[in-house]
């Protein structure tokens, strides 16, 4: 048996105009990881986060409305707590025989991450069991897995809010399949969730199904390319009200294989959404999370974003990255959303510039230095800026 902990401590700077509010801050957020090794395969694990509660951070705002004001949040809650084990191993440690199969489990307050975080990034209380690494000769698939998942409680969806517009996460149950594989020279992932809205009438009837499909593949060895569809149907809220959940969403990540192609990549991110498409399970970001760094807050100082919903919207982000020697990043974007109708969020054309600059301290890797900085020009609205300054130390 072994315990590990293990985390990193984030502090930040900031001076942040999000149109509405305009804040200089610094935040501090510490993330602290939990493991008990039981066994090779079986371990309990847990995750704090001290200083930070229901997405407030310990902070001091010296600019702006709340100048002077200083917050010290404390949170003893614990984030996640799970078992995760292999059925196989455990009965061969019981039975002393050596077992043929693999059957991966998990149970407890979990976190779970599809399609890179885009389906699903939640912790949930339930459970998870997996047919993993697989291969069938006859369709030529050299590796594949299956899963299959549920949750009763601390389901973030963000088509069942409760009556103050923020996330119901005790509203709902959620289960899915999700299956990935390696075959015809590219990576497939897809998966099908269903949402169960448990609330009584008239707050109920928002549960809804989410498909998703994804494959990743490299073209003539010039383009790297992701294309993924999310589509949500079968909401049928009660008392009629408005749908929260509905429509489709494309996602194209393109980058070009250049001559350094670990160090110089260029990208084009492209979407388009039709409806109101929605994350299977996600916090409080949007669907277009890893569309470009101009749709990216950072989870500390509310630093401002473009909308990320793709709620009947398009658009995208042309960028470049550099990774020098590997120990230092610089990301240049540019970045728009497209309404193309009275229910998209944004209320007009959007455009961004973002700069982001991050490397490693000390010659070492437990210290990283990150700097972010962009400017939005939102049609019909206030225009949005920032500029950041975090110092991330790992342990």
């Amino acid at each position: 048996p072994q315990f590990l902990l293990y985390g990193d401590w984030r502090s930040a700077i900031a001076f942040n105009d999000n149109g509405a509010k305009e804040a200089g801050q610094v935040a501090s957020r510490l993330n602290l990881e939990a493991d008990l090794k039981i066994t090779a395969t079986e371990r309990l694990h847990a995750a704090f986060q001290p200083f930070s509660k229901g997405g407030d951070f310990s902070r001091y705002e010296f600019f702006g409305d709340d100048r002077k004001q200083g917050d010290l949040v404390l949170d003893g809650n614990i984030d996640s707590f799970f078992f995760e084990g292999d059925v196989g191993a455990i009965q061969s440690g019981l039975s002393d025989e050596y077992t043929s199969y693999d059957l991966p489990i998990a149970f407890g307050f979990m976190p779970l991450f599809y399609q890179n975080g885009i389906w699903v990034e939640d912790a949930f209380t339930g459970g998870a069991v997996s047919l993993a690494a697989q291969n069938s000769p006859t369709f030529d698939i050299s590796n594949y897995d299956i899963t299959a998942f549920f949750g009763f409680d601390k389901v973030s969806n963000a088509g069942l809010l409760d009556s103050d517009g923020k996330l119901a996460d005790h509203a709902g149950n959620i289960l899915g399949i999700v299956a990935f594989a390696d075959m015809l020279e590219a990576h497939i992932e897809t998966g099908l969730g269903y949402i169960d809205d448990t609330r009584d009438e008239p707050n109920g009837g928002f549960g809804h199904a989410n498909f998703v499909f994804g494959i990743t593949k490299r073209y003539r060895g010039t383009i790297s390319n992701s294309t993924r569809i999310i589509w949500n149907f079968g909401q049928k809220p009660s008392n009629g009200a408005a749908q929260t959940a509905d429509g489709v969403v494309l996602l194209f990540e393109n980058s070009l294989v250049t001559s350094k192609p670990s160090f110089l990549v260029p990208y084009l991110n492209l979407f388009a959404g039709f409806d109101r498409p929605q994350p299977l399970a996600r916090g409080n970001t949007g669907i277009l999370k890893n569309t470009g760094i101009n749709f990216e807050t950072d989870a500390l100082t509310g630093f401002p974003k473009l909308d990320d919903t793709a709620r009947d919207a398009w658009g995208g982000a042309l960028g470049i990255s550099y990774l020098f020697d590997l120990s230092r990043q610089i990301v240049a974007e540019v970045s728009t959303v497209q309404p193309m109708s009275n229910i998209s969020v944004a209320s007009g054309d959007q455009y961004a510039v973002g700069l982001r600059y991050q490397q490693n301290l000390f010659g070492r890797d437990k210290w990283l230095m990150r700097i972010d900085g962009m400017l939005g020009f939102l049609e019909n609205d206030d225009d949005i800026s920032g500029m950041r300054f975090e110092v991330r130390r790992k342990f």
